[in-house]
């Protein structure tokens, strides 16, 4: 993902060329939203496709979660998304899996001479309609456990963003009561990150963090599904916990590579908080129970995080800790360590020179005393080895 602000590090000029570049792969999705900007970015990248010869196809999914399954539903060879939050602009590029594409693109060069390496014929501008029907048709579909119908089921879904009445559409078309404001003792589901992300409060009112979700949703895939799970090399270690006690498996995108990635990209319901919130009504509709209830069968734990400014290489910084420290086990380009008292991830940040420290413990204040104790740990050992003592 890419930000700059409007006319400045994304201009029309580089979305052009970006589209040009992403057109020599073919099919290419296009969207946006949040204002006008990011829509006259996108026209410019469109551009740039037919020029190119390639088949823009624009979409009316206003969430890059909704984009990323264009892209994955259709095997897309690049799905493009760009949305506006203020003067910022945010762009997306998925791959024909759904998932972040690995490898950008790199733009044309500039010809020589007028006409050079030009395509023979300009491209094809598709709108492509009825996308958003189809993705919270497939999402209801995929949360359906099993061939047998429902309990009455009624949830709450009060945001009013894209995502949020894509939610709202699929469980409906799942045969759920939908109260588009929160009412005391009924769950209620939010979206976050694009539609990435699903969070929500029980029956009691008590907020379950997306981490928290994610290990519910996993509990229900081993417990209802195949038994196996993808997740990200940073999602909880209590879902490896949950995973032994029901003889599953856990597979981690950075220690088990392709394998890993090629079943994370087909369980949609663990990374797309449309497909996340069918799944869980499917469940909670299959068996009655409440979401409380479901809350529960997992095993409890609180997070800490914290992010450590750091002045070199922050995955060479890791490695070295990990060379002092023999209970470190190799977390995509981070390291995980267990504890006495529970989990240390640490992995280097893309964006800037920095570590995201997090601590995984039974209750909050264990987490926050461990990710405090790691986080000193890391910018000590950083200043150590910047000054050489």
């Amino acid at each position: 993902m890419l930000r700059g602000e409007r006319g400045e590090e994304l201009t029309p000029e580089r979305l052009v060329a970006l589209g040009r570049a992403l057109g020599r792969l073919g099919r290419v999705g296009l969207g946006h939203g949040g204002g006008e900007g990011a829509a006259m970015l996108c026209r410019a990248a469109g551009s740039g496709v037919v020029a190119a010869g390639g088949t823009v196809l624009e979409h009316e999914l206003r969430f890059p979660a909704g984009a990323a399954w264009l892209g994955g539903a259709y095997a897309l060879p690049a799905s493009l998304f760009l949305e506006q939050t203020g003067g910022e602009v945010a762009l997306r590029l998925f791959g024909p899996d759904g998932l972040p594409l690995t490898r950008r693109p790199a733009p044309e060069q500039t010809p020589d001479r007028p006409g050079a390496d030009a395509p023979a014929r300009l491209g094809v501008w598709e709108h492509f309609s009825g996308a958003l029907r189809r993705y919270t048709r497939q999402a209801a579909q995929d949360g359906r456990l099993r061939a047998l119908p429902l309990r009455p089921l009624t949830l709450c879904v009060p945001g009013d963003c894209p995502a949020d009445r894509a939610v709202a559409d699929a469980l409906r078309y799942l045969g759920c009561e939908v109260l588009r404001e929160e009412r005391p003792h009924l769950p209620a589901l939010f979206t976050g990150q694009g539609g990435f992300a699903l969070r929500a409060r029980d029956e009691r009112g008590r907020l379950l963090p997306p981490e928290r979700l994610l290990t519910l949703l996993c509990l229900i895939e081993l417990e209802d599904g195949d038994g196996k799970v993808a997740v990200p090399d940073g999602a909880p270690a209590a879902i490896d916990v949950a995973a032994a006690g029901l003889c599953g498996t856990v597979l981690r995108l950075g220690r088990d590579g392709e394998v890993a990635r090629a079943l994370y990209a087909r369980q949609l319901w663990l990374r797309d908080a449309c497909f996340a919130a069918a799944r869980m009504a499917g469940r909670l509709g299959l068996t009655g129970e409440s979401l409380q209830a479901l809350d529960g069968k997992a095993p409890r734990f609180s997070t800490s995080r914290q992010e450590v400014p750091v002045t070199g290489d922050g995955a060479a910084l890791l490695s070295a800790f990990a060379e002092e420290e023999p209970r470190c086990a190799p977390l995509g380009r981070g390291v995980r360590l267990r504890t006495g008292s529970g989990w240390i991830s640490m992995v280097p940040l893309d964006r800037r020179p920095a570590l995201r420290v997090v601590a995984e413990c039974s209750d909050l204040e264990l987490a926050e005393e461990l990710c405090g104790f790691y986080a000193r740990k890391m910018a000590r050992l950083d200043r150590e080895r910047s000054t050489g003592k």
